[in-house]
């Protein structure tokens, strides 16, 4: 299983801080790169989205149903 999580937006988000100035999430980087590993060795996995992370990202989902994954949703603890 994988948690898609950013974890410097999680870290910010629990001390109520706004992020730093200039940061972008990379959580379609760090999909993709997951992706790709799990293709290269043959494996698959079940990856937990946080709710925070769903709004308007249907392109991470397409993504990971597109090679065979499955994706749950996880409720916000907010």
């Amino acid at each position: 299983s994988i948690d898609v999580d950013d974890q410097v937006v999680a870290a910010f988000q629990l001390r109520g801080q706004p992020l730093p100035r200039g940061y972008r999430p990379k959580l379609r980087r760090d999909i993709d790169r997951t992706l790709r590993i799990l293709s290269e060795i043959g494996a698959r996995a079940t990856f937990f989205v946080n709710a925070q992370y769903c709004d308007g990202r249907d392109d991470l989902f397409e993504s990971i149903v597109a090679q065979g994954m499955r994706w749950l949703h996880m409720a916000s603890n907010s």
